[in-house]
């Protein structure tokens, strides 16, 4: 049942990597074709279309910008786990982990 749970456990961080790194590559790919419209001296959006233009290309920024930061407290929520298994590995004492362990509980809500 434990190898089976930590195969999934795998999978699923990798998909969840996976995904992450989707939103990160379509969210830059469509900034950048939002900047080279806006660098076109033909391209005037009015009306509708100026606020549209405008509000999806400050939502693309928050969604780079959070897909950035997903990526950085799962690289930190890492580190601490991989501590903590070293720690344990090294002996140290359930209580001493006690600090590290709501750190990674922390960073997972």
């Amino acid at each position: 049942m434990k190898e089976s749970f930590i195969r999934w456990q795998k999978i699923t961080i990798q998909q969840l990597s996976y995904l992450i790194n989707l939103i990160i590559a379509l969210s830059f790919s469509i900034l950048g074709f939002s900047i080279s419209l806006l660098m076109n001296p033909q391209f005037t959006p009015i009306g509708w279309s100026k606020l549209f233009f405008t509000s999806s290309f400050f939502l693309f920024v928050l969604a780079t910008v959070s897909g950035i930061i997903c990526s950085m407290i799962r690289l930190a929520d890492y580190r601490i786990t991989k501590n903590i298994a070293r720690k344990r590995e090294a002996g140290v004492s359930d209580s001493e982990l006690i600090y590290d362990r709501i750190k990674t509980r922390c960073l997972d809500t």
